[in-house]
């Protein structure tokens, strides 16, 4: 049989995720926690599939804040092991040094600029820009390293200091919008969150775009039910809210919370 390239590259994945999930249960055998890099949302569901395997451990998945799509995996509970830690998450905000001289940044910027240090792409987690400053959730172990060695963003002059709490950021906050649909299948929802044609939006499920909590969804008959985070690659994330009622005509009209790209 053959395999094709984005078949085999999937296997590959899922197997890392597998035996990374056999070192953390190991570590937790011991009696101490285990944490993971941060995981996409392709690793993410890979590992929750793999987690159906382990009942027993007590597992968490958290980004730094609520809703993140990077997210480090956690093993281990204060009810299990007696006591807590904290995932090992910092925030660093880098911000221009002359605002008013600055160049327009946006997420690409930051990210590229990061990874230009020679930093693993698995210990960068979301990126926030608002008023053209970053906010980046990263590993604690490289929080230092990014703080003292990036001095450019783009052309960029900019300060950077890791933060002890999360600042609310409005880029976090969703915008509510009302769409009406014949039903809750997740393809008639999402075409009308984005403005596509059923057979776009359709499109998106066997390209691997469309993630329910976490979880890799390629049914686009599959029935939403509200409160579900959908992340669609390339476009953002939205919920459903709340119904408000039905129209004339007998579709759902759909409160719906959008976080843009």
């Amino acid at each position: 049989m053959v395999r094709s390239k984005k078949g085999a590259t999937a296997l590959m994945e899922g197997k890392r995720m597998a035996k990374t999930l056999r070192d953390m249960a190991y570590q937790y055998e011991r009696g101490q926690y285990s944490f993971s890099h941060f995981l996409g949302l392709a690793e993410r569901s890979d590992m929750y599939r793999e987690l159906q395997e382990w009942e027993t451990l007590p597992w968490e998945f958290f980004g730094g804040m609520e809703d993140c799509e990077r997210v480090v995996l956690r093993i281990g509970s204060e009810d299990s092991l007696g006591y807590d830690m904290p995932y090992p998450i910092a925030l660093v905000k880098i911000a221009p040094k002359n605002a008013k001289f600055a160049d327009e940044l946006g997420h690409r910027d930051f990210l590229g600029s990061i990874l230009s240090l020679g930093l693993e792409r698995d210990s960068i987690g979301d990126i926030f820009v608002e008023d053209n400053i970053g906010y980046v959730f990263c590993l604690d172990t490289v929080a230092a390293y990014l703080v003292e060695n990036l001095e450019r963003v783009r052309h960029t002059a900019v300060n950077c200091k890791i933060l002890d709490e999360v600042p609310a950021l409005k880029s976090t906050e969703p915008e509510e919008k009302t769409v009406q649909a014949a039903s809750y299948r997740i393809d008639l929802v999402l075409a009308k969150v984005y403005n596509l044609s059923r057979g776009n939006a359709s499109e998106l499920f066997p390209e691997k775009k469309i993630f329910v909590d976490g979880r890799l969804c390629e049914d686009p008959g599959r029935e939403l039910k509200p409160g579900e985070l959908v992340s669609v690659r390339g476009f953002g994330r939205f919920r459903i809210r709340e119904e408000l009622g039905l129209s004339r005509k007998g579709k759902h009209n759909l409160a719906v919370e959008v976080t843009p790209r």
